[in-house]
Parts: C-alpha cells; sequence; structure tokens
C-alpha cells in the first residue's frame, strides 16, 4: 500500500530515500558540496577515519570515469557501479536533425570534458 513512485520523493532528501529504500539507518552524512570533486574531498574525513576505505560509487555512466578518479585521488577504494547510461542507437538519418535529446546529451558530454580540463588544470 501507500503512494510509490518518484513523486513520492520529491519533498525527501537522498539519506531520506536511501534510508527508505534500503531499511537502513545511515550513518555518514556529507551535505556540503556542490560538485564531485568536493564530495570526494569532503567524505575523505568522514569516512576514512571511521575504517571506511572501500566504496561502491554510483553516478552516471557518462560521470563515472571523473568521479572514479576523484574518490581514488582521496584515498578510496573504489568499486564503481555507474548508472544512467545514454545507449548506443543504431545509425539513422533522422539522427542528423538536432534534436532536444541530442543538445541534452551534447550538453552532458561538454560539461564532463570542461570537468575533466579543470580537474588536470587545477591537480
Amino acid at each position: 500500500g501507500g503512494v510509490r513512485g518518484w513523486y513520492f520523493y520529491l519533498n525527501f532528501t537522498a539519506v531520506d530515500v536511501m534510508a527508505h529504500e534500503l531499511h537502513t539507518e545511515v550513518r555518514w552524512v556529507e551535505d556540503q558540496s556542490l560538485t564531485t570533486r568536493d564530495n570526494a574531498r569532503l567524505s575523505a574525513p568522514i569516512l576514512l577515519p571511521a575504517g571506511i576505505g572501500r566504496i561502491v560509487l554510483v553516478p552516471s555512466a557518462s560521470h563515472m570515469a571523473r568521479a572514479q578518479r576523484n574518490f581514488v585521488d582521496q584515498g578510496f577504494e573504489v568499486w564503481p557501479a555507474p548508472t544512467d547510461y545514454l545507449g548506443q542507437l543504431p545509425f539513422a538519418w533522422n539522427m542528423l536533425i538536432p534534436s532536444v535529446e541530442g543538445l541534452g546529451r551534447s550538453n552532458t558530454a561538454l560539461r564532463e570534458w570542461l570537468a575533466i580540463c579543470r580537474d588536470r588544470i587545477s591537480r
């Protein structure tokens, strides 16, 4: 019974959703970061002293390589678990016509490449 689906979670934090879906208490929370890089940097002083050095990292697939590098740089052993794949479709001529979906994918790729460049420059 009860409300089901994504709309149930609109007024909840990720911690609330995880506690509800996994039926477990959330022990460590890092809620100050604005970027994945900051999340890795701010999670290290919370998790590493608690003996948590091996993590399962669950970002979108397009973000996995950079996210993993950020966490490894902070001393974590990362088990990658990417999600939200943007699968490759078989070629069709109408794919050459600009679309909202294509613009969204281009935006994702461009942002990821810019973030990779930023991370390399600032190391």
